[in-house]
């Protein structure tokens, strides 16, 4: 039987677009069936984006995606353990960067020529999988990448629209839609093997960085 601790990333980002059209038309949508949806009545936590937010990719491979949103908790108690970025019309699976060993900043494919830098205080990817404080707004850049390559028809200039989903630990999720600028940058052919070197590697890392580490969910039976 189904639940919402054995969907696959797939099936978790179609429920999640069709509860957001299903909550959109009025339906209550049950919290015993697959994903749950933000608790009944007020939500514990708001997403919005704050600000402008860009995607950049290479043209052999690699999309880093800095989101500028605001998180704020409206209830006590919350504990963010998983996550899920999707971009309609764009298979790739996006992780959330991690900052090389040693370092307060992120830089996403530093050895693929995508020269893009955020200084850690503006970051909330270390600031965010933990409890959060009720009485604290987080305020900045959700920095994502992947490995995969972008699909030619997000050309440069183009507004597109990526989907957060943030689970608690109860199995609630909170989503919010963030619209993103597209620029490409161009890359040698010397680039495209190491892109897929490091891949190979590590899976589910930045180049030059320790692999970030995922909380694990709840069990079903802890609800």
């Amino acid at each position: 039987m189904k639940n919402k601790w054995n969907l696959s990333k797939s099936e978790q980002r179609a429920y999640s677009w069709n509860a957001e059209r299903l909550r959109a038309a009025g339906v209550a949508i049950g919290v015993d069936s697959v994903a749950s949806s933000a608790p009944p009545g007020e939500p514990s936590l708001r997403i919005e984006q704050s600000g402008n937010s860009e995607l950049h990719a290479g043209t052999l491979g690699g999309i880093v995606l800095a989101m500028r949103v605001c998180l704020m908790p409206l209830k006590s108690g919350i504990i963010i353990c998983d996550y899920d970025i999707a971009i309609p019309g764009c298979d790739a699976e996006f992780f959330l960067t991690e900052p090389p060993e040693g370092s307060r900043s992120y830089r996403a494919f530093p050895r693929l020529e995508l020269e893009f830098e955020l200084e850690g205080t503006s970051v909330l990817n270390h600031r965010i999988l933990r409890s959060l404080p009720i009485d604290r707004q987080f305020d900045g850049f959700l920095l994502a990448q992947s490995f995969d390559r972008l699909p030619r028809q997000f050309q440069r200039g183009m507004l597109i629209t990526a989907e957060i989903v943030l689970f608690d630990q109860r199995g609630n999720l909170y989503n919010s839609k963030v619209q993103l600028t597209v620029d490409w940058h161009e890359q040698n052919r010397g680039s495209r093997g190491k892109r897929q070197q490091d891949a190979d590697s590590h899976p589910h890392s930045t180049p030059g960085s320790v692999p970030p580490v995922r909380p694990a969910r709840p069990s079903s039976s802890g609800k």
